[in-house]
Order: C-alpha cells, then structure tokens, then sequence
C-alpha cells in the first residue's frame, strides 16, 4: 500500500545494470595485443531509448555521461535518447584495457555498440 492517495504512480524497484567489455584486442606489430600496454583515449557508445549510464575503465572510476543539455527544461524528465554519445576517456596505460557501462537507479539502458579508439604499445 501506499503512504499517500495518488491518481497516478510510477511503481518500480531499483536496480544497476553494468556492461563491461572483454580484453580489449586491437592488434600489434608483431602479433597479439594480449600482455600489452595500452591506452583507450576515446570512446563512442550507441544507446537506444536510455536516460542515465556511467562510463569508466573499472567500477571504481565512473563519470556520468550527459543527457541532458542547457535547452532541456529542468523540471521535465529526462527524455529518451536515441544514438551516439561520443566522449574522451577516464585510463591510464594498463594490460588489460577495458570499457565499463553503468546504469543506477533503475533508469533504461540499451547498448548497441561500444566504438573505442585507442593504441597499443609494441615496446
């Protein structure tokens, strides 16, 4: 039951959905990129009918990925997007690169595709 009388109630539970990538395997000069060094710079990720994510390296470095703009109006939801979301990214140099997708708090979250520009390091 409800604390309150309500005409019209959003019921639902939270939640947190995470989509992380495999190793990432780019290739080097001389063969596999696994044991590497390498470095992810950039990434675009396509979203479909999504509200809110995160995107980092690892679960511990998140940052909030914008979908909202200053033409939005503050006190209306958040509205569906639909498309590409391209964006610098939070790493370092590591062995195994990696790309995390986070969405909290029950809001939608669809991941078409994740787009990683990045380099590998033969030394």
């Amino acid at each position: 039951t409800l604390d309150n009388e309500a005409s019209i109630a959003h019921v639902g539970l939270d939640y947190t959905t995470t989509v992380e990538t495999l190793r990432m395997e780019a290739g080097g000069d001389d063969g596999t990129a696994q044991g590497k060094v390498k470095r992810i710079h950039g990434v675009t990720i396509r979203f479909v009918d999504t509200t809110g994510a995160k995107i980092g390296p690892n679960l511990d470095n998140l940052d909030p990925i914008p979908f909202r703009d200053s033409t939005m109006s503050m006190d209306r939801p958040i509205p569906f997007f639909d498309g590409d979301k391209e964006m610098a990214f939070p790493a370092g140099y590591e062995n195994d690169a990696k790309v995390v997708v986070q969405s909290e708090s029950g809001l939608p979250m669809q991941v078409t595709a994740i787009i990683r520009r990045s380099n590998t390091f033969d030394a």
